[in-house]
């Protein structure tokens, strides 16, 4: 649970940042009878603007973030502040967006919001000092996510798809609809610790040696992996069941690529807890689901999709619409 003053800062940095677009910026010095040129802003999205004070305060937030083990390079932090720039942008853009179509929050859920966020922290006395001051900060913030959550929902609201475009997408995404190979691999892991000396690991390795000697002179896997196995696989006689590619250790995935026949075993294979010895036990080739099984799943990546786009889409629009300015020598 995030602490009072650790909720109450990140509710405060949050709020700075969506805050941006606001009239665009300028100022009068305090002295009457004085005034000050105006202030150039970050940017101006429309009638909107970020200010430059905005600008900094989410750049460095977000390298706090981001670079927290040293400086970014030159063309790294260019990169990243284009980066915080459109994140800001396209807020501006949202809000304006959601102001258009005069979206108004769920107040309902708003106050559920708070009400939650009060339950995890009334005992706290930090948060007692400063409630006042963070609950405002806090009921904008869940307003506004309230209302780009409606935004987003009624941008990405597309139509069921027909059976025309759910084959379509079938047959142009057959991997996505393929059961994977896999793999019925039996194992005899000789344990040896990552820091014990090299004659330990030698030891073991001659060990295994001996081993693929005796399988492949006909000896019994199981029986040889409940006597020298360490893995928990042991008490099966080795059997690590059904595997998909990605599920061993790199080193053992290679190992089993090369294997072809169906029985064979492989040479001792080095991992990072030991000396391995693997046995391919049966291989299941990839298989193509039928559409009439897929098409459920289909539909969904299919509307998935759509859905990204028509929410893509919405952004990409606001951004060629809107005259934006960007006033930053960097």
């Amino acid at each position: 649970m995030l602490a009072a003053g650790v909720m109450i800062a990140a509710a405060s940095a949050v709020y700075a940042e969506t805050g941006a677009g606001t009239a665009p910026e300028t100022r009068a010095d305090s002295v009457v009878g004085t005034s000050a040129p105006p202030v150039t802003p970050f940017a101006v999205i429309g009638a909107d603007s970020i200010s430059r004070q905005e600008f900094q305060a989410a750049l460095h937030e977000g390298m706090r973030r981001t670079f927290f083990h040293g400086a970014p390079e030159p063309e790294q932090l260019a990169a990243y502040r284009r980066g915080v720039a459109q994140r800001l942008i396209d807020r501006v853009l949202l809000r304006q967006e959601i102001k258009r179509r005069r979206l108004v929050a769920d107040a309902a859920a708003v106050d559920a919001g708070l009400l939650k966020i009060e339950q995890r922290l009334t005992a706290n006395p930090e948060w007692q000092a400063d409630r006042e001051r963070a609950l405002p900060l806090l009921r904008a913030r869940l307003e506004e996510e309230n209302t780009l959550a409606q935004l987003e929902a009624q941008a990405r609201q597309v139509a069921e798809p027909d059976a025309v475009a759910i084959r379509k997408y079938y047959q142009d995404h057959p991997e996505q609809f393929t059961t994977p190979e896999r793999v019925r691999v039996s194992l005899i892991l000789l344990k040896v610790e990552p820091s014990a000396p090299v004659q330990a690991w030698q030891a073991a390795e001659q060990e295994a040696i001996q081993l693929v000697g005796k399988l492949r002179g006909g000896a019994d896997f199981a029986a040889l992996a409940r006597l020298h196995s360490a893995d928990t696989s042991a008490a099966k006689g080795g059997d690590l069941g059904y595997i998909h590619r990605g599920m061993l250790a790199a080193e053992a995935q290679q190992a089993l690529d090369k294997m072809v026949a169906v029985g064979e075993v492989s040479p001792p294979v080095m991992l990072l807890q030991g000396v391995a010895v693997l046995r391919l036990d049966e291989r299941v080739v990839p298989v193509l689901n039928a559409l009439g099984a897929a098409a459920p799943r289909v539909r969904e990546l299919l509307m998935r999709e759509q859905a990204d786009a028509a929410w893509k889409g919405l952004l990409e629009g606001l951004r060629a619409r809107t005259p934006i300015i960007i006033n930053d020598p960097n």
